[in-house]
């Protein structure tokens, strides 16, 4: 290998206005990354870097293809034979050019064999480094390719440019403007940092620029460690959806709005969330990148599932809901409510409830509407056709999130029906009793877990209980004489075990002392596939049985007369 490339002649200067810039071993910057970028794909190489030559090294402000490698020795540097000319340096074959043949870079790694190096020269013909393309093979640049290398080159020196003449005004007033820059990026922060929204700014190259603590919260991480990351980190198997669908979109100045299922990087069950992509605009317009707003929406999502299952239930009750704002005007209604009253909903919505209550009622709703309690009343309403359809009513207040009375729900019960169930119930109660007493005949059941025995009122007269009485089966049992009482309990417990019913005539003696002859009847009540009760009737059929007696007698003596003789008067 040759000696190395000797200095350009203004090197002091070189070295000067490159320091002056404060741009060595600083952090990549999308601008510069975009440029080399471009280079490789231009020269279709696999390498390509923005590297600026200082004293003794050359250091690498972009690298693509080249990666944990920042920096190399100048006296190994392509760059620095590059940067003795304003014209692109083309190697074509360094291992059969002199001055490379021997370098380690061409005979070790990264094994360089093409290169090709525009300089970057600010005014003044100060060559900073150059923008050059590397590739392991042997090649060359056609015209087209050499003056858009030089053109990326020129771009780069115009940024650099613009940094010197940027940072000497920035010179000529640091301490005003710092301060103010340092207040508007702080507030702006601040405002940023407390706002329940993700929010991000991310390169063309799906690169992140800017993160706020909601974004940082959601990844658990800091927006510092976020700062260079890949969207794909953040959106992870969404990632194919926002890369391919709506980048380009965005990129080209189209808003984007849409919601996807996210999983938290540290836990937890996905997230709905609703994202809003926006153009991120240069100064002149062109687009750099795009914003992204990502608001979690899970409980709003949770909230209208809730709501239209609530909604469902409402409209599937057969109860009549309905509900009415404070100023009297009907809300909703269901199904049940356009059944009961006649009033299809698009009739009645809007419409005062008066049209549905009866004064006093309505008085009743407004009052406990204004108070936030609940009440139950049986009242009247009005059918569409004009008739009164009776009701049980209960009202509750409607309530927005600071509890404040928004309006009235209702909930309607057509008890009509179930008045003249009861009414029939009443008159069959009293036409059962009125039988009772008149035939004399009681009921009884025993419920077989409990143990307990309940009696009609009628027959608590019949034996002579008071109506508050509680017998048990063994106090029951004790009024029947022997052998009549094992008899009875023998046919109850073949009864409990559903063998059979029993129809017995007995003798027994009231709790006052009376002695009665009594039929009783039982049978099994069987649940659910077993015997729960063993229920019947007692009947006294004292004067039956006295009666029969005194028959039997009689015949009895007829039959023992003599034959022609006239019985006694």
């Amino acid at each position: 290998m040759l000696p190395p490339a000797p200095p350009p002649a203004n090197e002091a200067e070189r070295l000067e206005r490159l320091r002056a810039l404060a741009v060595l071993d600083t952090a990549p910057e999308p601008l510069f990354d975009t440029l080399s970028r471009l280079a490789a794909a231009i020269c279709g190489t696999p390498i390509a870097l923005l590297s600026l030559v200082d004293a003794s090294r050359q250091w690498f402000k972009a690298n693509v293809g080249l990666p944990g490698v920042s920096e190399t020795p100048r006296e190994l540097a392509f760059c620095a034979h590059a940067i003795l000319d304003g014209e692109v340096l083309e190697v074509g074959d360094a291992c059969a050019d002199p001055r490379f043949a021997g370098n380690p870079l061409v005979t070790g790694e990264p094994g360089i064999r093409f290169y090709a190096g525009a300089p970057i020269e600010l005014p003044g013909g100060v060559r900073l480094g150059t923008l050059c393309v590397i590739d392991r093979q042997p090649r060359r640049l056609d015209p087209a390719q050499r003056e858009q290398l030089r053109e990326l080159a020129a771009a780069a020196a115009q940024a650099l440019e613009l940094r010197e003449q940027a940072l000497a005004a920035a010179l000529a007033a640091r301490s005003r403007h710092e301060a103010e820059l340092t207040g508007h990026v702080q507030s702006l922060n601040s405002v940023l940092d407390q706002l329940p929204a993700a929010v991000s700014v991310w390169s063309r190259d799906m690169r992140n620029v800017y993160a706020n603590a909601e974004l940082a919260r959601w990844m658990g991480t800091t927006p510092q460690a976020l700062a260079g990351c890949s969207l794909d980190v953040v959106v992870g198997a969404q990632r194919h959806a926002v890369r391919e669908l709506r980048r380009d979109a965005v990129l080209r100045g189209e808003i984007q709005q849409f919601e996807i299922l996210l999983a938290p990087p540290q836990g937890g069950p996905p997230r709905s969330m609703r994202i809003t992509l926006l153009p991120w605009r240069a100064a002149d317009g062109t687009i750099d990148g795009f914003v992204a707003l990502g608001l979690d929406v899970t409980a709003e999502r949770e909230a209208a599932t809730l709501a239209r299952l609530m909604a469902a239930i409402v409209d599937g009750s057969n109860d009549a809901i309905f509900g009415q704002n404070m100023a009297g005007q009907v809300t909703s209604w269901n199904a049940a409510a356009e059944s009961m009253l006649g009033w299809r909903r698009e009739e009645i919505i809007g419409q005062p409830a008066w049209k549905l209550f009866s004064k006093g009622a309505l008085a009743l709703a407004a009052m406990d509407g204004e108070q936030g309690t609940l009440s139950s009343f049986e009242t009247q309403c009005r059918h569409k056709d004009g008739r009164e359809v009776v009701v049980a009513a209960s009202l509750s207040p409607i309530r927005d999130e600071r509890g404040r009375v928004l309006g009235i729900s209702a909930i309607l019960r057509d008890i009509g029906p179930l008045r003249d169930a009861l009414s029939a119930l009443r008159e069959s109660e009293a036409f059962l009793d009125r039988t009772g007493r008149l035939a004399r005949i009681g009921g009884w059941e025993i419920d077989l877990a409990a143990g307990r025995i309940r009696w009609s009122p009628q027959l608590r007269a019949i034996l002579g209980m008071p109506p508050d009485a509680e017998p048990t089966v063994a106090d029951a049992l004790a009024l029947y004489a022997e052998p009549g009482r094992a008899a009875l309990a023998a046919a109850i417990e073949a009864a409990s075990r559903g063998v059979r019913s029993f129809d017995l005539q007995l003798a027994l003696r009231t709790a006052c002392g009376r002695d009665l002859t009594v039929r009783v009847i039982g049978e099994p009540v069987p649940e659910d596939g077993r015997i729960v009760r063993v229920a019947g009737a007692l009947q006294d059929v004292t004067e039956c049985a006295k009666a029969a007696g005194a028959a039997l007698a009689a015949a009895a003596a007829q039959a023992a007369a003599p034959r022609g003789s006239a019985p006694e008067p």
